[in-house]
């Protein structure tokens, strides 16, 4: 995802009030490229300190790239969290490998500076969906998909592994997304409701996959992860 001026980063923290005045300054956390065991390729942004943190592996959407999600890694970082987000390595089929992601994330906990345990997952599009699934087969403490895709694109599903997602969640979603479905995310919610789980879905009247009101969407997300990453 790209933003544009003023910055996402500047407009979330001026608005949710679950960031302290003083993080607004940028400055205060270290930005490193990172190599995880199976050789992909990131970036990681973590306050600075000995910690340990809580963490977020942020999973970018298709066709996008680490560079351009440096912002948000940026933003959890000031928000208190260890942030990673690594380039997608593919199966010799040509799909994202979910395996790799998996051993990313094991990477990302395994971290002296990070709590361990107390690792968020936080994906837009087809990082949406790459956290769900993650989080069908890897424990976590909490999911962030935005506009998920969840009936396709996947065999099983998103929808078909519900009954494995026992996390909290949060789905954010654009009624007039021509992307990918809004009804996916209504869909999944219906679905964890009815099993009994921890789900919110965040509907924004009108918007499309690329004009989601983002200091709003990351205004929630903060706030999620503040409740549920402890």
């Amino acid at each position: 995802m790209r933003f544009s001026a003023p910055s996402l980063l500047t407009l979330v923290l001026l608005t949710c009030n679950a960031i302290p005045l003083d993080a607004q300054d940028v400055a205060g956390v270290a930005e490193a490229d990172v190599t995880t065991p199976s050789g992909s390729r990131g970036v990681m942004v973590r306050p600075l300190g000995p910690g340990p943190y809580p963490a977020v592996l942020h999973l970018h959407g298709s066709g996008d790239t680490v560079r351009p999600n440096v912002e948000i890694l940026r933003l959890f970082a000031q928000a208190g969290y260890v942030a990673m987000d690594i380039e997608y390595r593919r199966t010799p089929g040509g799909s994202i490998d979910i395996g790799d992601i998996q051993t990313s994330l094991q990477y990302l906990n395994g971290l002296r500076y990070v709590r361990s345990g107390v690792i968020g997952l936080n994906g837009f599009s087809l990082g949406a969906r790459m956290a769900l699934l993650l989080a069908a087969r890897e424990k976590v403490g909490a999911v962030s998909g935005i506009a998920a895709r969840t009936t396709s694109m996947s065999n099983p599903t998103v929808l078909d592994q519900a009954g494995k997602l026992t996390c909290p969640i949060l789905l954010q979603h654009g009624t007039a997304d021509s992307v990918v479905p809004y009804q996916d995310s209504v869909l999944l919610e219906s679905k964890l409701r009815a099993l009994g789980r921890n789900v919110e879905l965040i509907s924004y009247p009108g918007a499309d996959h690329g004009t989601l009101p983002w200091n709003q969407v990351y205004g929630k997300v903060l706030a999620f992860f503040r409740t549920h990453l402890r």
